[in-house]
């Protein structure tokens, strides 16, 4: 991830799971937690909440559609993004057990 992060929209993360489900969708947002690396072991420790995710329905036009998979946003608004921004890196932390996930993080030009 480059500095000039601030200036795109926020970042898409697309993920697979065996089971595609609403269920799996608030457990993972739930479970995750998004961060610059010198911010998340803090953040993880004291239950600090990192950069929001929030669902998507349809995957975004500019991504190639992949079935089975959920797509994730990265909510721009928070001192957390902005952190990570400035980092130029992005560090993620999931709690709990999520059997054959398959993770993309994707940067999506306006």
């Amino acid at each position: 991830m480059t500095q000039n992060c601030c200036n795109l929209p926020p970042l898409c993360w697309p993920w697979r799971q065996t089971c595609r489900s609403i269920r799996f969708q608030r457990q993972f947002i739930q479970q995750s937690k998004i961060s610059s690396p010198e911010k998340i072991r803090n953040m993880v420790s004291v239950q600090i909440p990192g950069i929001p995710l929030r669902a998507l329905m349809v995957a975004p036009r500019q991504l190639p559609y992949h079935s089975g998979f959920s797509y994730f946003e990265l909510d721009k608004s928070g001192q957390a993004w902005t952190e990570m921004a400035a980092a130029g890196a992005v560090a993620l932390h999931v709690s709990g057990s999520f059997p054959d996930l398959n993770m993309q993080l994707w940067a999506i030009r306006g």
